[in-house]
C-alpha cells in the first residue's frame, strides 16, 4: 500500500501515489511496549525526503528527539543498527 494518506475524522483518504522511493519505520518501547507508532519517509523527485508520523504515549513532560540509523537490526542493540 503505497501513496499518501491523510485522515479526515473517521476516514482515511488515499490522496496521492509518491514518485520516488520511501520507507516506514515502525515504532515500539522494547521495555514497555506502551511507546509506539511509525514514521514515514517519502523522497521526491527533486531529492528532497518528507518525514512524517505519529508517535503515541510519550510522556508530556520530556524533550525527546531522534536520529535515523543505516539499518533497522536491533539485536545487539544500536550498535547492530548501523552508522547514524
Amino acid at each position: 500500500m503505497g501513496g499518501v494518506t491523510q485522515k479526515m475524522t473517521d476516514t482515511v483518504k488515499h490522496i496521492s501515489e509518491p514518485s520516488g522511493p520511501q520507507a516506514v519505520a515502525v515504532l515500539s518501547d522494547p521495555n514497555s511496549g506502551q511507546i509506539y507508532g511509525h514514521v514515514n519517509f517519502v523522497e521526491a523527485s527533486d531529492g528532497t525526503v518528507t518525514v512524517s508520523g505519529e508517535i503515541k504515549n510519550v510522556p508530556n513532560a520530556q524533550k525527546r528527539g531522534f536520529h535515523i540509523h543505516e539499518f533497522g537490526d536491533t539485536t545487539n542493540g544500536c550498535t547492530s543498527a548501523g552508522n547514524k
